[in-house]
């Protein structure tokens, strides 16, 4: 049986951070490379704006250091 502590979580990368560490952190939680990420979000900006802005925010607040 897995417990919670079995999985790596998401956390912010404040260290290697642009903004807030939100994507460099999902970078680190998905294997990938930051850059693709960063390219990943600024795209979804683009298309939905306030929902993009909404769920970064939210993510900032939410994740861990």
């Amino acid at each position: 049986m897995r417990t919670s502590t079995d999985r790596p979580r998401v956390r912010r990368n404040p260290s290697d951070a642009l903004v807030a560490g939100v994507c460099s952190g999902l970078a680190s939680y998905l294997d990938t490379d930051k850059t693709l990420v960063r390219i990943g979000a600024i795209v979804c900006g683009l298309v939905a704006t306030k929902l993009t802005l909404l769920c970064y925010g939210a993510a900032w607040l939410l994740l861990d250091d």
